[in-house]
């Protein structure tokens, strides 16, 4: 009855999605990225801030996805807005086709109208809920505390039957610390060096406490076996192909991958 109510609230019909092929690669920004593209097969989508990256007009995504409301936010953080606008001009000087997939609540958000010709944007409901026959409408997902789990969804609602992960670390609990009482995270991306960063609530501007934290963090991996069990449904097959991944939800490639305390 919870996901009926959201739906009819905040979800929207939407027109089935189609991808070309059997296979795609959806690169998180992890740090591990930045030596696994080798691995990459069939189409791919990146996400985030991967557009400011040297690497972007390389690999040429075929789609994008961005899903954090803070980039679509009337009044952003200071950083948010440099952020945004690096991507902005970024996707203003995209010389490819390319599919930008955003929620609806960012509609009328200049992220999704300085654009490059070539760039179409695809909106999707990004309804926290739960029910594969809701999920199969396309009318919400689980929880999409990361943007690879709306990623995840799209890749199963355009057909793919093949879905690759690199660039998924997860590791964020292995650099969080307290300073001065506050909770801090040295945040790594494969494009820059890591940095210290507090985290905060996208809606509020306030300040997470370690409580929060972690549970954003089992909301996230939650969902990913939420999404494990409704790609299976559709006959679809997840491969986590990022070495010493903390997603304990789809297939790994190195089954032998052992923590160095387990190999003692």
């Amino acid at each position: 009855m919870k996901s009926l109510i959201k739906i009819l609230l905040l979800s929207r019909p939407v027109k089935k999605l189609s991808g070309k092929g059997e296979t795609i690669t959806i690169l998180g920004n992890g740090p591990s990225l930045k030596n696994d593209f080798h691995k990459i097969k069939g189409k791919v989508m990146a996400v985030n801030m991967f557009a400011t990256s040297e690497v972007f007009t390389q690999i040429r995504p075929r789609y994008y996805t961005i899903v954090d409301i803070a980039f679509f936010a009337r009044d952003p953080m200071d950083y948010i807005k440099v952020h945004a606008e690096n991507i902005i001009q970024a996707f203003e000087r995209v010389t490819w086709r390319m599919t930008l997939f955003l929620p609806f609540e960012a509609k009328g958000s200049v992220l999704a109208t300085r654009l490059s010709h070539l760039v179409e944007v695809v909106y999707f409901n990004k309804t926290s809920v739960t029910g594969r026959f809701f999920y199969s409408l396309r009318l919400g997902m689980p929880p999409p505390q990361n943007v690879l789990i709306a990623c995840l969804m799209l890749s199963i609602w355009m057909g793919f039957k093949k879905v690759y992960i690199l660039g998924a670390d997860h590791d964020w609990h292995r650099h969080i610390a307290l300073n001065a009482g506050r909770v801090v995270l040295l945040d790594s991306h494969f494009y820059e060096s890591a940095k210290v960063r507090i985290w905060y609530n996208p809606i509020t501007g306030v300040e997470l406490k370690l409580h929060e934290l972690f549970f954003s963090f089992a909301k996230t991996f939650k969902s990913y076996h939420m999404i494990q069990r409704f790609a299976k449904s559709k006959g679809v097959k997840i491969i986590n192909l990022t070495e010493h991944s903390y997603i304990d939800a789809f297939v790994r490639t190195n089954n032998k991958e052992k923590s160095q305390w387990i190999q003692q």
